[in-house]
């Protein structure tokens, strides 16, 4: 998948590590298809807020058009965020309210140069790069009377995979949960030490 800079011999074996990357991915994330990997958080342990309710407000509008390609696959970078904070976020009090805002929720497919004519037939170059970019931020707002700050967290994670110009339509998709996986994963990691950070007065031990 990506370019090997000490070769350019890029690789009839590919088929065998696309493979791989199939069975990686139904290892480590939630399925609802042989073929549709979905990234989930439910195997850990949500953040406890002394909160009523957990609001998610969805800000970005895909263009739905070339060159983004979030809207061609079952699961949206947006709707992983979505998925991200019922899993990582719960309401556990009365003092406020807390929002997980999506800001950014994009995938944008990059051609790649390539050699041409009779000498581009004997490779198997990389043509194409999926770009994926998060952000998220997160708000507790306590309600009217109560005595605690208002707080955010804030997120941002970009991705980058390439993938050779023999990609098939399954492969293009694992392709995509690959970044999707790698952006979701930064933006648990990041939300989480901020919350921890930023929001420690609206969390209950």
């Amino acid at each position: 998948m990506a370019v090997d800079r000490r070769s350019e011999r890029h690789l009839r074996w590919a088929p065998a590590l696309w493979g791989v990357a199939l069975l990686a991915l139904a290892a480590c994330a939630g399925t609802t298809g042989s073929n549709n990997p979905t990234v989930t958080f439910t195997h850990l342990q949500p953040l406890r807020f002394n909160a009523t309710e957990v609001q998610f407000v969805d800000n970005y509008r895909p263009p739905l058009a070339p060159p983004n390609v979030e809207h061609q696959f079952q699961q949206t970078p947006a709707a992983a965020v979505r998925d991200w904070a019922r899993s990582r976020i719960a309401a556990a009090g009365q003092a406020g309210t807390v929002r997980v805002t999506v800001v950014e929720a994009s995938v944008v497919e990059v051609r790649l140069t390539t050699r041409k004519g009779i000498g581009g037939l004997f490779y198997n170059e990389q043509d194409t790069r999926y770009d994926g970019t998060v952000e998220v931020t997160i708000d507790f707002v306590p309600r009217a009377g109560v005595n605690m700050p208002t707080s955010q967290a804030r997120a941002r994670a970009v991705r980058t995979q390439t993938m050779p110009e023999s990609s098939t339509v399954n492969q293009r998709s694992t392709v995509y949960v690959i970044v999707l996986r790698g952006l979701m994963e930064d933006i648990d990691a990041q939300l989480v030490a901020a919350m921890r950070q930023y929001m420690a007065a609206a969390i209950v031990p």
